[in-house]
């Protein structure tokens, strides 16, 4: 951020002059937006540097994508929901049309081009696309695994989705669906953790009320933990 908007810093072990040192050179750009990527695993630290660089430039906007809510006053939340995957019975024109079926389809052809699936291949494609639940990462995943199988092949692998949702010659962030559970997985407390664990026995969503039943304990607030889940996109 230093580089960004041109202040340099000296090494200093006083947190709070590096932090007011950066405050006033977003100061100095007026109204500027600022942009924020993968923040999750810096969000608590974060929402203490942004109220204080708000405070000082107030015409200032941050631009934040995270897993995780910064939760600071004025922050307005966009959700990102999955892409639309295609319902059973649509025919090839409305299949190929569905974002979820798209985007697959333009990653497979950055690997095969010119790749168009036969009018054998849509309910396989339908199944395969549906498995990913519309979460983009995992569209691109499977897509990447067109490089070896068929849509045939995807579909009989769908039994154990983690395993096929994965990228063998990539370590990154974003190598994997296992990976970046296991990544939002590790910003819980025990507590959440196990309350995460305890609601994998619904299938297709839960109440409040059956959350009560499964997750209620001495001393634990179902309510707070099911917040946490939620505010950590993992619910």
């Amino acid at each position: 951020i230093a580089q960004a908007v041109g202040a340099p810093l000296e090494r200093s072990k006083d947190e709070r002059a590096v932090v007011q040192a950066l405050g006033r050179a977003i100061v100095r750009r007026k109204q500027m937006l600022l942009v924020l990527d993968n923040l999750e695993h810096l969000a608590r630290e974060a929402a203490a540097v942004m109220r204080a660089w708000l405070g000082l430039a107030p015409e200032a906007r941050f631009l934040v994508t995270s897993r995780v809510a910064i939760g600071i006053p004025g922050e307005h939340l966009v959700p990102l929901e999955p892409l639309p995957v295609p319902m059973p019975g649509l025919d090839r024109e409305a299949l190929l049309a569905t974002e979820g079926v798209d985007l697959f389809l333009r990653r497979v052809r950055e690997i095969r081009p010119g790749f168009e699936p036969s009018d054998a291949d849509l309910e396989a494609l339908a199944a395969v696309v549906r498995a990913t639940d519309g979460i983009p990462l995992a569209v691109e995943l499977a897509a990447a695994r067109m490089r070896v199988l068929t849509l045939a092949d995807m579909r009989t692998r769908l039994a154990a989705p983690l395993d096929l949702l994965a990228r063998r010659d990539d370590t990154g962030r974003h190598a994997s669906m296992r990976r970046t559970i296991l990544d939002s997985l590790a910003q819980l407390d025990e507590p959440a953790r196990a309350a995460l664990a305890a609601t994998s026995v619904f299938r297709g969503g839960f109440t409040l009320e059956a959350a009560d039943q499964v997750l209620a304990a001495p001393g634990t607030s179902v309510l707070s933990i099911l917040d946490v889940l939620v505010a950590r996109s993992l619910l």
